[in-house]
């Protein structure tokens, strides 16, 4: 469930890495909307894989993978430091905790297949209100999100409210200062 946070540092890390290059460059390096997904989603992976532990050679088969599928070689060497540098940080560790204690809540709660896949849009509409919300508002947003999911999805409001409860904490852990 670390995704959540992982798909906005992956993104933040991948424009951080091409402005990087750009400013040292005297032209531009012009990529395509294929191109810079394909590089959004290397991040993504190469971010899940080293939360799962995954060795080293996982990961330089996930970078070679996506060079093969298009990413642009001039830039992944330099994404690929970004991306090591993110996850010695404390945020990176934060989001791996996060996605525990997520999973934590789902299993206790016996709480499987097609039915865990709403706790997890859930969450995603719960971090979107924390960015959204200011922080004094930020609890009545995500006090509409678990009123509609009891109502509509039919899901737990007791789970729910732990959800978003730990989501909005992590959120402010691990986007203070992003």
């Amino acid at each position: 469930m670390s995704y959540i946070f992982f798909n906005h540092y992956a993104a933040n890390l991948v424009r951080r890495t091409i402005k990087q290059i750009n400013a040292e460059r005297r032209s531009k390096i012009k990529i395509t909307l294929k191109q810079r997904g394909l590089l959004q989603a290397l991040a993504l992976r190469y971010l899940l894989f080293a939360s799962q532990g995954k060795p080293g050679p996982l990961l330089d088969a996930v970078v070679k993978d996506h060079i093969s599928k298009g990413a642009p070689q001039e830039i992944v060497p330099r994404l690929r430091e970004k991306l090591d540098e993110f996850i010695k940080s404390e945020r990176f560790k934060h989001i791996v905790e996060f996605g525990s204690k997520f999973e934590e809540i789902l299993d206790k709660h016996g709480i499987t297949g097609y039915t865990r896949h709403h706790y997890y849009i859930f969450a995603n509409k719960v971090f979107r209100a924390c960015r959204e919300f200011p922080k004094s508002d930020r609890w009545e947003g995500i006090i509409t999100q678990v009123a509609y999911y009891t109502a509509y999805h039919n899901l737990d409001e007791e789970i729910l409210k732990r959800i978003a409860q730990l989501v909005n904490k992590y959120y402010d852990l691990v986007m203070e200062g992003a």
